[in-house]
């Protein structure tokens, strides 16, 4: 199981991981016991292997007809069956390759970027590292629904630029400087 596909939300694990028994990507769930368990999966920065009992089940279709259609979206990752572990004792990956190595890094940015200010580590990590923290999808969301997103994409030598000839279509109308500050200022906020 790699570091950065477990997921922690209160008391339930959710990983994906490969299961040798019946040689396919499984998505597995977890119900932790005590604070102590969720900490240490909160702050794993290493792969495991796992040792569990547990049942596997297929993946359950849906049951209405609009419903969001979980095994399909599941078929995507290429995983076939869920797990329901009991009980589970983790140990560290002996020697990951350089697969496992890139994944053990990326936890490690998923843990640093959650310690910067928000919503700076939330960024930095969509924007690097490619992982969206679930807290983030409403803020972004929000961003989405104001229509922001396009301002935030584009850079300061376009406002530089914008700026520019607003200033220069002052200069021909000769507004005095301080018409011309007020504008630019209004135009830039």
């Amino acid at each position: 199981m790699y570091a950065d596909q477990t997921k922690v939300n209160g008391n339930l694990v959710t990983l994906e991981a490969y299961c040798p028994q019946i040689k396919q990507k499984v998505q597995a769930f977890y119900q932790l016991k005590n604070q102590d368990q969720q900490q240490w999966w909160l702050e794993n920065q290493a792969n495991l292997q796992v040792d569990f009992t547990g049942k596997i089940n297929g993946i359950n279709v849906p049951t209405n007809e609009n419903e969001f259609d979980y095994r399909r979206f599941c078929e995507t990752k290429k995983i076939a069956n869920s797990i329901y572990i009991q009980a589970a004792s983790p140990q560290p990956e002996k020697k990951p390759g350089l697969v496992g190595q890139l994944h053990e890094v990326r936890r490690r940015l998923m843990l640093y970027f959650a310690r910067l200010p928000q919503p700076l580590g939330n960024y930095a990590a969509v924007l690097l590292i490619g992982y969206q923290p679930q807290v983030f999808a409403d803020t972004l969301d929000q961003i989405r629904n104001l229509g922001l997103l396009y301002l935030f994409c584009l850079s300061g030598m376009h406002v530089f630029y914008l700026l520019l000839v607003i200033k220069r279509i002052c200069r021909l109308v000769k507004l005095s400087q301080e018409a011309t500050n007020l504008l630019t200022l209004y135009v830039s906020c």
